[in-house]
């Protein structure tokens, strides 16, 4: 790495002397004044005599614009988690990726990286989710290839590399890396996981409603609580456009609400308190064993006393005196004798039907 020395750096001797005499005071002392600005006479003066008690208390980096060529020394911070390179002279960084595998957030735009490390190193990195990576030399999908081996990136920009610049680079990179939600300047929609699939607007893919800036930039005085707060801010408007526009979120979340419904009710049923009306299982048991007649499975028998007085009252409308009448039923009877006498409809001759008519009449009378 590349250091220039600063004309006043009696200011660094000054803290190491009085990191020899109170070791505790030091620290504090050392975090305030490299969280704040970190000068390269500051990382010159500390990167012989850095201890690890002083360099495990730095959580947060931010060494942009300060035209490095390299990573140098940075590595021996292990437990940073936020870290802003960009807008330097980097080429390569694998010692970053080896040795720093706290990582949150990455921010390395506007350098000269040409070529990432080996996935071996990435699949150690358990905790990175935020990665910038635009404005860089990448050219290459051996590249997005050794990314996805990071097991929890959501949020990485690509554009203004020759990698976008390529045919479906888009479609390489989102089926590629798994986890990924965002990329670039769009929210990731089903349509570009799901091949073969056309939905409509808003939920189509490029839609206005998937359109969000990725980029946060990290503060020369930013903490490592605030920079937290504004990732998780970030992922709740990457959360909010998914379950909001994604068909097949929608679909998962109702599935899992009917799920918790149906749990619901089991349990509410197996408590010894009595469920509520619209959870009580109707009662199947017939009305003939007096157990439960209000939600009885089969319908109950009619009475045989209304049916009965029914009938008869009908029978009484339907035979008035006038079918009583022997002449009427005699001239009924003629006319059915002569109407079949033609046809074959009969198994018995017309002799027997007058025959039988007569002691009809007979037995009226």
């Amino acid at each position: 790495m590349n250091i220039q020395r600063d004309p006043s750096p009696p200011i660094a001797e000054s803290v190491i002397a009085s990191t020899r005499q109170n070791p505790n005071q030091s620290i504090i002392k050392v975090n305030e004044q490299f969280l704040q600005e970190p000068t390269l006479a500051f990382l010159e003066s500390y990167q012989n005599h850095l201890r690890p008690a002083l360099a495990s208390g730095i959580f947060v980096l931010p060494v942009s614009r300060l035209q490095l060529n390299s990573i140098g020394d940075i590595g021996q911070f292990k437990h940073i988690q936020i870290c802003d390179l960009n807008s330097n002279f980097i080429e390569t960084i694998d010692s970053l990726i080896i040795n720093c595998r706290q990582l949150i957030k990455l921010d390395l735009h506007s350098n000269r990286i040409n070529q990432l490390p080996d996935g071996k190193y990435w699949k150690h990195m358990l905790q990175l989710k935020v990665l910038y990576l635009h404005d860089n030399l990448l050219s290459s999908y051996d590249d997005v290839k050794f990314l996805a081996y990071a097991p929890v990136v959501e949020i990485l920009t690509l554009y203004d590399t020759p990698l976008s610049l390529k045919k479906n680079y888009r479609h390489h990179v989102v089926n590629s890396i798994w986890s990924l939600k965002a990329l670039d300047t769009y929210v990731i929609a089903d349509d570009e996981i799901i091949e073969k699939t056309n939905f409509p607007e808003p939920y189509a893919a490029y839609s206005n409603v998937f359109k969000l800036n990725l980029y946060v930039p990290t503060g020369k005085n930013s903490t490592l609580s605030t920079e937290r707060q504004m990732i998780q801010q970030l992922f709740k408007q990457v959360n909010h456009i998914q379950s909001h526009f994604c068909p097949v979120l929608i679909l998962q979340k109702n599935f899992r609400m009917w799920l918790v419904q149906l749990r619901l009710k089991k349990y509410i049923l197996l408590t010894q308190k009595p469920p509520p009306k619209f959870l009580r299982p109707r009662s199947l048991f017939s009305p003939m064993s007096g157990l439960s007649e209000k939600f009885s499975s089969q319908p109950k028998p009619p009475r045989t006393s209304a049916l009965t007085d029914a009938y008869h009252s009908i029978e009484q409308i339907k035979t008035p005196e006038s079918y009583q009448d022997k002449r009427h039923m005699k001239i009924q009877m003629n006319q059915l004798i002569h109407t079949q006498n033609g046809t074959n409809r009969l198994p018995y001759c017309t002799t027997d039907i007058s025959h039988r008519s007569r002691q009809l009449i007979t037995k009226t009378s």
